[in-house]
């Protein structure tokens, strides 16, 4: 009698995680809070924060490949996500209307966020669905160690080669780059767990942001450069990065059934935080600069803030998407007479 096949909480950690990064990165950027002058204990810690938490999006791009490798593609789960996206992009749409913030024109183009490019990764993301069948056909006819060794080709030279037309990243041959990593990590993990310990891969993403820091400020003050470069995600540092902390939330045990519970019940609503917090009136308009009043406190207390804010802004994202899952069960639920 074969064993029930046990949940990995880890990857839920990684997803919930992943999100929360995300908002980060944008109360950074977007709210106002990096200085690119980089000339103060302040602008470098919060210049530390956005080079540990870029990882973000190639942690879940990562776990979708980790994840889906091997199994059909379920078109009531991306129709889940397309719904989800279009729900929370005119609701939004809706705020920045009632505020008087927004046009009709982009109201009325909030309903079809795909169409509009409104979420780049969604968008990048739905049509590397078209290519997982033909991923999967392909994997099925390797050995983990052919997996291994061409997943890790198509990583190298994907981050060493700026002519690959990834565009930094923010494509869906980048997403495909990582899902096939990630189906190699998935297929290879018992090796992975023996050759490579967890300290050494904690080791690594600790040291690889604060190595990139360090570039950053030498392109600011010595080679007047744009430091930006160090941020794109296909970047050796941040794909490694992306790597090691990914393969260290497949690592986490959680024995806790509460806990077990908790994360079965927040997993599911991740992606919504993404959709709400990039929507076009949300990032492009209500956030614009908002936090930048954090550059007149101290890092003591600038750092503990943007990180708890950022925390109210994740933990509200993820009650709003509970709130329309359960209006849209219970408008299901009632049966018409």
């Amino acid at each position: 009698m074969t064993k029930p096949k046990q949940r990995a909480y880890g990857i839920d950690i990684a997803r919930l995680t992943s999100m929360f990064m995300v908002v980060l990165l944008h109360n950074l950027g977007r709210g106002g809070v990096l200085d690119w002058t980089l000339d103060s204990i302040r602008d470098l810690a919060y210049m530390a924060i956005e080079n540990y938490a870029i990882v973000a999006v190639n942690v879940f791009a990562l776990m979708s490949g980790y994840l889906s490798a091997g199994r059909p593609i379920k078109g009531r789960s991306i129709f889940s996500i397309w719904a989800t996206a279009c729900f929370w992009s005119t609701a939004s749409a809706l705020t920045g209307f009632a505020l008087g913030q927004i046009s009709k024109i982009e109201l009325f183009a909030s309903p079809f966020p795909v169409s509009t490019a409104e979420y780049w990764y969604l968008n990048s993301f739905l049509l590397l669905q078209l290519m997982v069948p033909f991923l999967n056909c392909a994997i099925e006819s390797l050995t983990s160690f052919q997996l291994g060794l061409t997943s890790s080709a198509l990583l190298i030279a994907s981050t060493l080669f700026e002519s690959t037309g990834l565009n930094e990243g923010y494509s869906t041959m980048w997403l495909a780059v990582l899902w096939l990593a990630g189906a190699s990590i998935k297929r290879n993990k018992e090796t992975i767990d023996k050759v490579v310990s967890t300290k050494r891969l904690f080791f690594v993403y600790l040291l690889l942001p604060l190595v990139v820091l360090y570039h950053q400020w030498n392109d600011v003050h010595v080679l007047q450069m744009n430091p930006l470069r160090w941020l794109a995600y296909s970047n050796p540092y941040v794909a490694t990065s992306s790597i090691c902390l990914f393969i260290l939330a497949t690592r986490i045990n959680v024995s806790s059934e509460k806990l077990q519970q908790l994360l079965k019940q927040a997993s599911p609503l991740a992606f919504a935080v993404y959709t709400i917090d990039n929507s076009n009136w949300f990032y492009s308009i209500w956030l614009n600069g908002r936090l930048s009043w954090l550059l007149d406190r101290t890092t003591l207390i600038g750092v503990p803030l943007l990180i708890l804010i950022s925390l109210a802004f994740f933990v509200a994202f993820l009650t709003l998407e509970l709130f329309r899952k359960k209006a849209v069960s219970l408008f299901s639920s009632v049966k018409p007479n």
